[in-house]
């Protein structure tokens, strides 16, 4: 398998798990709970906590987006090359 292909499944990989992440955010936004393993965090019930597992949520999508990008403009380097 070439470079340039097994970056872009990578990049896919971690492309699917930011957009899941960030669905999560938004979702909790909307819903206003949370599910954290076999716990469901609501924000009536501490707001703090809420907002703190929240943020986590919106930097873990974050994160595996621009990881995602990084491995489409190393693909996309890998292909010029070959």
């Amino acid at each position: 398998m070439t470079k340039s292909r097994t970056y872009t499944r990578v990049a896919v990989i971690f492309l699917t798990l930011g957009l899941y992440h960030l669905w999560t955010f938004f979702d909790a936004i909307h819903t206003g709970c949370l599910q954290v393993g076999v716990q469901i965090k609501c924000s009536y019930q501490n707001a703090g906590n809420f907002e703190s597992s929240n943020d986590a949520q919106l930097l873990f999508g974050c994160l595996w987006l621009s990881a995602a990008g990084y491995f489409v403009v190393a693909a996309v380097q890998a292909r010029k090359k070959a």
